[in-house]
């Protein structure tokens, strides 16, 4: 007998092994290393590495050294496209 609990479980189950195959498939690593490339040399190895500090960043921000401007990382896009993957219609 299925019932709401099992069909709960069940669609849980088959979320999971979708969010699986994407990590396997590495569905988001060309995104996320597409958006942290920056943090790889520069100022953003200097950060991750903790040589700067928030009143250095800001010295260099005001003085025009650094111009840190916004950049899309595209999230929604990438939402959507977990979104779909994950709650994608079942087939019969």
């Amino acid at each position: 007998m299925v019932t709401e609990s099992t069909r709960s479980s069940g669609d849980a189950a088959d979320s999971t092994v979708r969010a699986a195959d994407m990590i396997e498939s590495k569905t988001l690593d060309g995104p996320r290393v597409e958006r942290y490339a920056g943090w790889s040399k520069g100022v953003g190895a200097s950060i991750l590495a903790g040589e700067v500090t928030l009143e250095g960043l800001e010295g260099k921000v005001a003085s025009g050294e650094i111009d840190p401007r916004p950049r899309s990382g595209r999230q929604e896009l990438l939402e959507n496209e977990v979104n779909q993957r994950i709650w994608a219609t079942r087939k019969a």
